[in-house]
């Protein structure tokens, strides 16, 4: 199996990890580009810390951007014993903040580069019970993980790196996607309704501009 799985960062073609600009139902968030080597550091300020640790600077991080003209609503989920994100209230119009503040969070929704998240798959896979997979359906397996974990889902590094060190030491099997989703949904969608909030209200604050300089 290990022989096996040696292999399967030469049979699957890479390509840097997807960083295209993000559709919400609000729009593009359009105002936000990072260069390489944004991106980069981004990433890895990400996997040196925990996604708990990542969500409190975050926050705070917000707050300050915002000049604390921000509220987060949460509520108890009693059923999954989770914290749950409702909404963000933003009551500030100052669109250079606005922007400081998605930028904040942009940085936070970095994933993985593609060949890093083949090795990690790939150790994961080494230790877990042989499921009587052939070479070809094990490299089928991580390249349709690596498609719907960097180019689908856009799971951020910290994230998808806590979820695969987890299901690496507690999993005998391999774990389906829905597994690895499933210990990623929630901090991500945290994420994700901040970076809607942000790019609501932005877009919000333009429009009114807009319609003011008619």
């Amino acid at each position: 199996m290990l022989k096996k799985l040696s292999s399967i960062e030469t049979n699957i073609k890479t390509q840097p990890s997807s960083t295209s600009t993000p559709i919400t139902k609000f729009g593009a968030v359009g105002s936000i580009s990072l260069n390489e080597q944004e991106k980069t550091t981004a990433v890895t300020n990400l996997i040196n810390q925990n996604p708990f640790q990542v969500e409190s600077q975050l926050r705070l991080q917000i707050r300050s951007d915002l000049s604390y003209k921000v509220d987060f609503n949460e509520r108890y989920d009693s059923h999954h014993g989770k914290v749950i994100l409702t909404s963000v209230d933003i009551d500030n119009d100052n669109l250079e903040q606005l922007n400081k503040a998605l930028l904040t969070v942009t940085k936070s929704l970095m994933p993985l580069s593609d060949e890093e998240l083949i090795e990690r798959l790939t150790v994961m896979m080494a230790v877990q019970n042989k499921q009587n997979m052939k070479e070809d359906d094990l490299t089928l397996k991580i390249k349709s993980l690596i498609q719907l974990i960097n180019y689908q889902d856009q799971i951020p590094a910290d994230i998808i790196v806590h979820a695969i060190n987890y299901l690496t030491r507690n999993s005998p099997w391999y774990p389906a996607y829905s597994d690895i989703r499933e210990r990623c949904s929630h901090m991500h969608n945290t994420r994700i309704k901040m970076r809607d909030a942000l790019h609501k209200r932005i877009n919000l604050l333009a429009f009114d501009n807009k319609i003011m300089h008619k």
